[in-house]
């Protein structure tokens, strides 16, 4: 495989050291490279500007021949390689995205904890199986909603396990 982590790595600090400047002696330096060198750069330059980290680095020509063009570090890779994550860690507002398999995964778990009988258990699980994707989302709503219906006792439970007795 052409992409290689630590060589996008090697690249993306090599970039920070001229950031705010392109990277010029990159391109001139890719520009006389034996082509095997030529192709692993084209490769990883090209995949870190699609994911927005740099920007320029080299254009395929119409004839599909790679020209080399300085490439420059964004704001975006920049945090990318920061310890702390940049600015986007601090501005940035964090998604969370939980598979529908995982919602049925999770629901199995319970329904298997409870109290139910066997072929109670097995008849949930089944139907649980058979939700398309909207219905378990829908289904997720719903008991998202039953929970915070039930923020009081939530808040009980969490304060008795985050916080220490008084002494």
């Amino acid at each position: 495989m052409k992409l290689d982590r630590p060589y996008q790595l090697e690249l993306l600090n090599e970039l920070a050291r001229h950031y705010p400047r392109p990277g010029v002696d990159m391109a001139i330096r890719m520009g006389r490279a034996p082509e095997q060198d030529k192709e692993k750069y084209l490769a990883n330059i090209m995949y870190l500007a699609e994911h927005g980290l740099i920007e320029g680095g080299a254009q395929l020509g119409v004839d599909l021949r790679p020209s080399f063009t300085p490439p420059k570090l964004t704001c975006k890779g920049m945090d990318f390689i920061a310890d702390d994550g940049g600015l986007s860690a601090i501005l940035g507002v964090a998604t969370i995205r939980i598979h529908g398999d995982t919602i049925k995964d999770m629901l199995e778990m319970w329904i298997e904890a409870s109290a139910e009988s066997q072929p109670n258990k097995h008849r949930m699980r089944a139907a649980l199986q058979a939700l398309p994707a909207d219905a378990t989302k829908h289904l997720a709503m719903k008991l998202i909603d039953m929970g915070l219906a039930v923020a009081p006792a939530t808040m009980l439970w969490l304060q008795t396990h985050l916080m220490p007795l008084p002494s």
